[in-house]
């Protein structure tokens, strides 16, 4: 199939570079992206949707076909929440395929071309972006706002800036969200814990800055380079977990512990960061999130987040156990099936073990990710007391 459509696309003029898997594709196009990219759900080493995830976080711009025999509203809508820009299923139509690409290249033209002019529409232009900021460059744009990598005038240091639409253009989920983020982040005080320097509102913009940090998310960094060393696993799950003191320390739950959320300064595992506390909440607070909608990311859920249980900090505990999980493997627990069977295997299948863990770190996450929140380690802190016990 993967031939055939090359055959087809490139009898119709397009320069087509095509990847039999997930690992050979992501190498080759860290550094330079295509000017669409379209990708089997389905592929020998991985889900393709991790690799649009990825390129989707550093190519906001970039067009996004994704080709798949699932046809299901749950498959469709993970598609979508992954990047996707457009669906096309099985059987595949070559005149469709044909067509949606000359759709989709031309979109992501007019995106390019948008995102290049000197003007992001900024309360103070780019060079003094409320009143004291530098845009240097575009990090990442997406529905919950846009972040630039930018000097700080005053303070003399990069910083990373995130913007919503203006407020007249905001639903109110978002604004109350991004209200919760940097009330979060400001209570939170943990170098393992990006940092809020500034915020407010201006002509009708709210904005925020937080510390630039210097690195590769860990699902990136897993992505490319293949999983981590036990190790390296002990090392992140110490440091991570000293992040969770700090956080459920400052009464939040962080509710969305997954691999794109952390950022490895310098590309170290010792030095990991978490990210992104938009979801996070305190617990019993039931605001912004309406009744029966479930947010965050579905493979790195915690049972009780499915079953509609309160929460508290073992939560999280989970969901760090997962993410340890995939830094052992490369792949998440949850991967296969619709987003309804995924969802019920969180809620109720034990997390199933690596063979060739060895016997403390296979303790270690066996007890992290029982479905049972009485069954994990009662704190972040009583994780980090039995890692140091055990000589890690």
């Amino acid at each position: 199939m993967r031939e055939l459509i090359q055959d087809a696309l490139g009898e119709r003029g397009y320069e087509i570079v095509s990847f039999g898997d997930l690992a050979s594709a992501t190498k080759a196009l860290a550094g330079t992206p295509p000017d669409l990219l379209v990708s089997d759900v389905e592929l020998p080493d991985g889900s393709g949707l991790e690799l649009v995830r990825t390129l989707r976080k550093r190519y906001p711009n970039l067009p996004v076909l994704v080709q798949s025999g699932r046809v299901g509203e749950g498959d469709l809508l993970e598609g979508f929440e992954a990047g996707a820009s457009d669906y096309i299923t099985k059987p595949i139509s070559l005149a469709e395929l044909a067509a949606k690409c000359t759709v989709l290249l031309a979109r992501g033209k007019a995106a390019f071309e948008a995102s290049s002019q000197p003007n992001f529409d900024l309360p103070g232009g780019l060079k003094r972006a409320f009143g004291r900021y530098r845009i240097d460059r575009l990090l990442g744009s997406g529905g919950e706002g846009s972040v630039y990598a930018a000097w700080d005038l005053d303070e003399g240091q990069e910083v990373a800036l995130k913007v919503l639409p203006a407020l007249a253009g905001l639903r109110e989920d978002q604004r109350l969200r991004f209200v919760r983020e940097t009330y979060a982040l400001s209570l939170v005080q943990s170098v393992h814990v990006t940092r809020v320097l500034d915020f407010g509102t201006l002509e009708g913009r709210p904005y925020y800055t937080m510390e630039l940090i210097d690195g590769t998310s860990l699902q990136e960094l897993i992505t490319e380079r293949g999983p981590a060393s036990e190790a390296q696993v002990l090392v992140l799950l110490k440091t991570l977990a000293q992040a969770l003191v700090s956080v459920h320390a400052a009464g939040l739950i962080h509710r969305d512990i997954k691999p794109g959320n952390v950022v490895l300064r310098h590309d170290s595992y010792a030095e990991p960061v978490l990210v992104d506390f938009g979801l996070a909440k305190q617990p019993g607070d039931h605001t912004v999130t309406k009744t029966g909608v479930l947010v965050g990311t579905p493979a790195y859920l915690s049972p009780e987040r499915v079953r509609g249980e309160p929460l508290d900090g073992r939560s999280d505990l989970f969901s760090l156990g997962l993410l340890a999980l995939f830094a052992c493997t490369g792949r998440p627990c949850y991967s296969e099936g619709s987003l309804l069977e995924l969802l019920h295997d969180v809620a109720s299948r034990p997390v199933p073990l690596p063979r060739e863990l060895s016997p403390g770190l296979r303790e270690v996450l066996g007890r992290l990710t029982q479905l049972q929140p009485s069954a994990r380690y009662a704190s972040a802190t009583a994780l980090l007391e039995a890692l140091r016990a055990a000589g890690h």
